[in-house]
């Protein structure tokens, strides 16, 4: 919740810091100075990395089964927040005051030094909350954390429906849903209107009845989509590079970026024969016969 807090508090500050470049006056000044870093920063990292960890912190018991850390969760969003706003927002001032962005170096008579090791107190904070979530994630929850079972949060959609962490196969049975929040109307048939009970709009067999004998098919893994990813990779690279070689007439340039045409196209057959020989690839895999539970019919 805190971090969904501020996630809508960092936003709404990119937000606002952006409209006033619809001005003329204002974006003719504060144009390509630090005061355009600090407003896409608390657009970007404020907007995504605050929905990211608060999407991590939701979703980390569904994955492991277990919950994440309480009070490491408020340091960790402390730290972030704190940082965050320490690294970023003086750096509207610093725009203001004629910084101009991209570069790396500047004379120590600009009056901005002050303001820049305030920006570096405040990285080096956030530095402190990822490494502060990192411990919690891998060392602190994912070993000692507090079971979570399958629905920690009473939440409304099909996969909390399920074991926590889920089975390779997740569901046993393909889900019926019969109603927006299915699961959710499932567990609370009191919110439903008498009519709907009475007419089964919203049925609380969340799956099929029967198992298939023949199990579930589980897929084989196979090497062919990484061999594909890697040689679009090596493709894209070569085009990249040789881009713009046809402007230059340059005899000894324009045969040194040729290597890369070469690159591009040894990457690209890469790519296409790996998909070409996934597609060939055997359906394989195994099959999961699950037991069948007391009750249920043949």
């Amino acid at each position: 919740m805190l971090f969904a807090l501020g996630f809508i508090y960092q936003f709404m500050m990119g937000g606002f810091s952006g409209l006033m470049h619809a001005n003329a006056a204002h974006d003719l000044q504060q144009h390509d100075t630090y005061f355009i870093v600090a407003h896409f920063h608390y657009v970007l990292i404020g907007g995504a990395l605050f929905g990211l960890w608060s999407g991590i912190y939701y979703w980390y018991p569904k994955i492991t089964g277990r919950y994440l850390n309480e009070k490491f969760g408020h340091m960790a969003f402390w730290f972030l927040f704190i940082g965050f706003n320490t690294t970023f927002f003086p750096m509207h001032w610093l725009g203001l005051n004629g910084m101009p962005r991209r570069i790396y170096s500047y004379a120590s008579d600009q009056g901005w030094d002050g303001l820049n090791m305030l920006c570096t107190i405040g990285a080096l904070t956030m530095a402190v909350a990822v490494i502060t979530l990192f411990v919690d994630m891998f060392w602190i929850s994912l070993r000692n954390g507090k079971p979570a079972g399958n629905d920690p949060w009473d939440a409304r959609t099909l996969e909390w429906s399920i074991p926590s962490p889920p089975p390779a196969h997740n569901f046993d049975e393909v889900p019926t849903v019969k109603a927006l929040d299915d699961f959710w109307i499932t567990k609370h048939p009191e919110l439903l209107h008498h009519d709907e009970e009475e007419g089964d709009h919203h049925g609380h067999d969340a799956h099929h009845h029967g198992h298939d004998d023949h199990g579930i098919h589980m897929p084989g893994g196979s090497w062919f989509p990484l061999l594909a990813s890697v040689g679009f990779f090596i493709g894209g690279m070569g085009l990249v590079h040789m881009g713009g070689w046809a402007h230059i007439t340059d005899a000894k340039v324009v045969a040194g970026m040729t290597k890369y045409l070469y690159l591009a196209i040894g990457g690209g057959v890469l790519g296409v024969l790996g998909i070409f020989c996934w597609s060939l690839e055997p359906i394989g895999g195994y099959f999961i016969h699950l037991k069948k539970k007391e009750g249920d019919h043949e």
